[in-house]
C-alpha cells in the first residue's frame, strides 16, 4: 500500500474515501453550499456573500464532491489572504475532507500571497486542530466577533515570498 500524499503543508494527508473529490466550486453548487453553511454555522453567510466570492475569485473557492454531490466547500482570496469560510456537511464530517478542501486551498493560495488568515470561533476544537495540523498559529482573539458574543481566534499562516 502506497503512502497517502503529501500536502501543501509537507504532511500526509488523512485518509479520506476515494470517491471524494475536490473541484472548482460553479453557480450551479451554490444552494448546496447555503445548506452546507446552514446546518454548519449559527451565523451563516447568505446567497449574496458566496456569489460575490465565487465571482471576485472562482480558483479559490474549491467544492468536495461524491457520489452524492457537493459535501463541503472552501471560499479562500489570495487577494486578501483570507480563508473566508470552509465548512463539511454533517454526515461527511472525520472522513478527511475538511483536510482536502483546505489543502486546496493552500495550494491555491500558495505563491499568490505571502501569509493567509483565519477566524474561527474559539469554541471550535475541531476546526482550530485542522488549522494547527496545516501550521497556522494562533495570532489572538477578538472579543465578541461573532453576533451571539463568542470570540473568534485570529490564525495566521506564513506561506512565504510570493
Amino acid at each position: 500500500m502506497s503512502s497517502p500524499p503529501a500536502a501543501a503543508s509537507g504532511e500526509n494527508v488523512p485518509a479520506a474515501e476515494p470517491s471524494y473529490r475536490i473541484r472548482r466550486c460553479t453557480d450551479g453548487d451554490l444552494d448546496v453550499i447555503l445548506r452546507i453553511e446552514d446546518e454548519s454555522f449559527s451565523d451563516p453567510y447568505d446567497r449574496d456573500v458566496f456569489s460575490q466570492l465565487l465571482r471576485s475569485e472562482p480558483d479559490g473557492f474549491l467544492v468536495a464532491e461524491g457520489e452524492g454531490g457537493v459535501v463541503g466547500y472552501v471560499a479562500s482570496s489570495a487577494r486578501y489572504g483570507l480563508i473566508f469560510s470552509l465548512a463539511v456537511s454533517a454526515d461527511h464530517r472525520r472522513k478527511g475532507i475538511g483536510w482536502m478542501l483546505m489543502d486546496g486551498a493552500l495550494r491555491y493560495l500558495r505563491g499568490r500571497t505571502r501569509r493567509v488568515t483565519l477566524q474561527v470561533r474559539v469554541g471550535n476544537a475541531a476546526a482550530i486542530a485542522l488549522y494547527r495540523r496545516f501550521s497556522f498559529k494562533e495570532e489572538g482573539i477578538v472579543r465578541r466577533y461573532y453576533p451571539d458574543g463568542e470570540d473568534a481566534l485570529v490564525m495566521t499562516l506564513n506561506l512565504g515570498p510570493v
